[in-house]
């Protein structure tokens, strides 16, 4: 009886290591999926800040070669 509660007790303990280091995995895996995530979103935020810009600058690129258009049209 004593080893068969010696195995019970080892068996058990090395199922409590286990689940520990899986719950450790899960967690670390969340984690960075977190932060993976989190990239993402900021790595979305600053393109669409860009994308505005650009679009600011398209539009005045637009103005500028209009005044010049009418700047050349108007030359004698």
């Amino acid at each position: 009886m004593n080893s068969a509660a010696g195995a019970v007790i080892a068996s058990s303990i090395m199922l409590s290591s286990t689940i520990l280091v899986l719950a450790g995995l899960f967690w670390f895996t969340t984690e960075r999926a977190r932060d993976r995530g989190a990239a993402a979103r900021s790595a979305a935020a600053e393109r669409d800040g860009l994308r505005a810009e650009l679009a600011e600058v398209r539009e005045r690129v637009a103005a500028i070669q209009r005044l010049l258009e009418d700047a050349v049209d108007e030359r004698p």
